[in-house]
């Protein structure tokens, strides 16, 4: 599945970006396996990193 998110950061910046999201299938395909999320931050640069305060 292909997604736009739109984001709070730590830093309180909002951003906007893509992500794709893949998922396996049981055998039976009645549930989700697993699911790998494919991104990339490099375009958010530090503000994606910073620590939460009250994390």
């Amino acid at each position: 599945m292909h997604f736009r998110y739109v984001w709070a950061l730590a830093s309180e910046t909002v951003v906007d970006f893509e992500c794709v999201d893949v998922f396996e299938l049981a055998e039976d395909r009645t549930r989700f396996t697993r699911m790998t999320i494919i991104y990339d931050t490099a375009r958010l640069g530090d503000d994606f990193e910073a620590p939460r305060e009250n994390a």
